[in-house]
């Protein structure tokens, strides 16, 4: 079992009016990213602030979203990328087929961003190591001799 990265996901909040009622939603997302051999397992949860604002009052709760885990095999991805630099560090994770990470709140054309601490860095140069590692032997697995 390898480095376990804890991340963030920035999820886009939601806001929908209806009639004299405005409903907002604000998604906190976060969760764990590890390599286990040929495979990606990314787990999340997090809570949704709801505020409610109508002409019966105005609501505050905050909701706790289910966990979730998913395992993607490396085959279906095409590489990790820490981008950021200091002030916004993160890694990039590149899906080769379309569909492989849809499942991940802030997915996007293929590509999920995994925000981290800046004291998490060593932990995420070693997940995008095993993980781009994992990626090249499936594919010199997969080359013809």
């Amino acid at each position: 079992m390898g480095a376990v990265l804890p991340f963030r996901l920035k999820v886009a909040g939601k806001d929908e009016i209806d009639g004299m009622n405005v409903t907002s939603m604000a998604f906190r997302v976060h969760g764990f990213l590890q390599v286990e051999g040929d495979r990606l397992v990314i787990e999340w949860g997090g809570t949704v602030a709801v505020d409610e604002v109508g002409a019966m009052g105005v609501r505050n709760d905050t909701e706790r979203l289910p966990d979730e885990r998913l395992e993607v095999p490396v085959t279906d991805l095409r590489r990790a990328a820490l981008e950021g630099g200091w002030f916004r560090p993160h890694l990039k994770v590149q899906a080769r087929r379309m569909g492989a990470l849809t499942r991940v709140p802030s997915e996007h054309d293929g590509a999920v961003c995994f925000w981290y601490e800046r004291t998490e860095r060593f932990t995420a140069v070693a997940v995008a190591r095993e993980l781009n590692d994992a990626i090249d032997n499936i594919g010199q697995d997969l080359e013809l001799p």
